[in-house]
């Protein structure tokens, strides 16, 4: 149950924090009129009880459990430990510098934890699937070949829309 909350928290609420918060900083750069310290105190509010929960989340899953406790010991000693104290650091133990006084009433550091959470969120992705892979003794070609694919796509679309932009511009001067 706990985790099932903590799935739709992270699903449905913190991936959009980051652009949430963005646009609220807009918005109050914008209207400097407007009051948003409710805006923010709830972003931070929902930052906070994700962290929470996670620690929550870790603590019981690893009394309840010795499959959990197995998988939690071997990603956190394993070759890829890195990018699992990366993602424990991002999702779990920084939002709570929220917690202290001068950093709470701060718009920017706000913004930071929000794109720190969903690196943590990327980590976690990363972490589950290369240490399952990891631990059958099999290399995941994909991920590198999905990867080069959408950089070349991106890079492909750049290049096309520059081009395409060059000749507008070019048939705008010769007519």
């Amino acid at each position: 149950m706990l985790t099932q909350i903590l799935n739709y928290i992270n699903h449905y609420l913190i991936i959009g924090i980051p652009s949430t918060i963005l646009v609220v900083l807009i918005i109050s750069w914008v209207w400097k009129d407007l009051k948003l310290k409710i805006s923010f105190g709830l972003l931070r509010s929902f930052i906070l009880t994700y962290s929470i929960l996670n620690i929550i989340l870790i603590s019981v899953s690893l009394l309840n459990s010795d499959s959990e406790y197995f998988k939690f010991m071997s990603r956190a000693t394993g070759p890829y430990y890195y990018t699992f104290i990366l993602m424990i650091f991002c999702n779990t133990f920084l939002p709570l510098i929220l917690l202290i006084k001068k950093v709470y009433n701060k718009k920017l550091v706000l913004l930071l934890v929000g794109i720190l959470i969903n690196i943590g969120n990327y980590m976690e992705t990363f972490v589950i699937i290369i240490t399952s892979y990891h631990s059958n003794g099999t290399v995941y070609l994909p991920i590198k070949i999905f990867y080069l694919l959408g950089l070349g796509g991106i890079t492909g679309l750049l290049i096309v829309g520059a081009e395409q932009t060059y000749y507008r511009l070019l048939n705008k001067n010769e007519a």
